[in-house]
């Protein structure tokens, strides 16, 4: 497969390899502190140092934690994620440290300058080095940590891949981490957006139109979940004569690469947010769009918290991340027993995904009353 004029043809996940350190991570965590009980804790930090998608179908398992037992919490997750955190309900202080990935974009200059409470109690939901290296230093009279039921969730993600049969969804996982059973939370009760982030997005003069907005996101970490970009173009040139729309496209780098492709080969205009906000922003422009489309991504987990109407094409891999909205479309083609970690097809399930596919998946969810 050609890219941007790269040759992508990487049939190995090996980021998702890291995940394996993130297991003997949590096993050291184990075992770094004596393990007491406090009934009624009332400095507590929970660590969830991880990815986008992740971070946003923990959330859920987050506000219950926080609102089932009225506690109020400092938060570590990696840098990107810093301003979204922020706007939690129920946290207070938002600290940053790496996820095991180690990704370029997080990045932050205040890494050096965080000053840590001492606390009843230290809840890891997730865990990098550059987090466990901060936790072995702060004081706490309680460490909790999700070891047990990530390795259980490996071992059933291995039986369940091997025999191909329906996966648990990672958000349950989240619940069980914390001790909570699994149930559906709105956006109002997870976030404390106020009236001046809205006006802030509204003000985007990418959004000052009248037309349905299509929030569109064409990357990935890995190049066998990508779409190609001749199927995008054609798409949004049919999407576009059966509607008024404005397609909006979001993401970093490489999908500047993409949008700078597709916009040359298109007589109408598209619009880019690319790198120009973070997430925070990002998650209010999902509120305030109409309809998201693109691959297997951390937007996509956005979109579906965001409860805006999507279209996900799904690549190799345990489906772990379903959207929880019926209405919500997944074009999946894989049928098989490719994992997050490598694909052994000579044709990757996203190239079986035809343009007619999105584009009857984009005409049901465009004419479907909400």
């Amino acid at each position: 497969m050609i890219r941007n004029g790269k040759m992508l043809n990487k049939k190995i996940n090996y980021e998702y390899f890291k995940l394996a350190k993130e297991v003997l991570l949590l096993f050291n965590s184990e075992i770094i502190r004596e393990k007491k009980s406090i009934k009624s804790p009332k400095k507590i930090l929970v660590v969830n140092t991880c990815i986008i998608g992740e971070f946003m179908v923990s959330l859920p398992a987050l506000n219950s934690f926080i609102k089932e037992n009225n506690y109020k919490i400092d938060l570590m997750v990696s840098p990107s994620l810093k301003t979204l955190a922020e706007k939690i309900r129920g946290v207070k202080k938002v600290y940053v440290a790496k996820s095991v990935y180690s990704r370029a974009i997080e990045t932050s200059k205040n890494d050096l300058k965080q000053t840590f409470e001492k606390y009843d109690l230290i809840v890891i939901m997730r865990l990098s080095k550059e987090s466990l290296n901060i936790i072995k230093k702060i004081k706490a009279k309680e460490v909790k940590t999700s070891f047990i039921p990530y390795v259980k969730y490996a071992l059933h993600l291995t039986k369940n891949i091997y025999i191909n049969r329906k996966k648990k969804q990672w958000r349950e996982i989240n619940f069980e981490m914390l001790g909570l059973k699994n149930k559906d939370v709105r956006f109002e009760e997870i976030f404390r957006f106020n009236t001046k982030d809205y006006k802030k997005v509204k003000d985007l003069r990418e959004l000052k139109t009248k037309e349905k907005k299509v929030i569109i996101h064409t990357g990935s970490g890995w190049s066998t979940k990508l779409w190609d970009n001749k199927k995008w173009i054609k798409f949004i040139k049919m999407a576009n004569s059966i509607g008024n729309f404005r397609f909006i496209f979001i993401g970093g780098r490489d999908e500047r690469e993409d949008f700078e492709l597709i916009k040359k080969s298109l007589n109408f205009k598209v619009y880019s947010l690319i790198e120009r906000i973070d997430l925070k922003d990002l998650m209010i422009l999902m509120r305030m769009s109409d309809f998201f489309i693109g691959i297997d991504s951390g937007p996509r987990n956005m979109a579906h918290l965001a409860e805006l109407r999507s279209i996900s094409l799904l690549g190799p891999g345990p489906k772990m991340y379903m959207p929880t909205n019926p209405k919500d479309i997944v074009i999946d083609k894989s049928n098989c027993r490719c994992t997050h970690l490598f694909c052994y097809k000579k044709e990757t399930c996203m190239n079986k995904i035809s343009v007619d596919d999105v584009f009857n998946a984009f005409k049901k969810l465009t004419t479907e009353k909400r």
